[in-house]
């Protein structure tokens, strides 16, 4: 029994000892990504997004009686976007910093991941100059053994997308 006990106060204290960030993750494309619960109002089930096409990357869909503007990230990367891809089933819907609130359209439902602290890093430089993720996002999740996460920075989505 002591054994036990001094086990999971061991654990306990390592558990205390990090600081963890909390996360939702989703896959994009060949891309993994993370933004912060804190920046997250709600996951939904998609209803319908009006006007979201190849051709038109911002469309509009409603959520609690509001009209909130829905986001393709293929636009935001400059990827090609896929004809085939005609359904989201899921809407992340986040706050960006000026308050307004914004959805990504997601094929499958997003996970949520607890990382220490220590494990987000800032992407090199050489990267980031030769790459349209810096629009989104200058840091990494890193997570042992997995794709790396690029973190989605809301302050740069409030700045591509001045909504108010």
């Amino acid at each position: 029994m002591n054994d036990f006990s001094s086990f999971k106060s061991r654990r306990l204290r390592q558990q205390t000892n990090t600081n963890i960030a909390h996360f939702l993750t989703f896959a994009y494309d060949q891309n993994w990504f993370a933004i912060s619960v804190l920046s997250v109002i709600k996951v939904i089930t998609t209803e319908a997004i009006y006007g979201l096409s190849p051709s038109n990357p911002i469309s509009l869909t409603q959520y609690q009686n509001q009209e909130i503007v829905v986001i393709d990230l293929a636009y935001l990367l400059g990827l090609e976007k896929s004809t085939n891809q005609t359904s989201y089933p899921y809407l992340l819907i986040m706050q960006l910093a000026n308050q307004d609130l914004v959805g990504l359209p997601l094929v499958n439902p997003p996970v949520i991941q607890r990382v220490p602290t220590e494990n987000i890093a800032s992407l090199p430089t050489s990267y980031l100059t030769k790459n349209k993720i810096a629009s989104l996002s200058s840091k990494i999740v890193k997570i042992p053994n997995s794709h790396p996460l690029f973190l989605l920075d809301t302050d740069k989505l409030n700045d591509l997308f001045s909504l108010s």
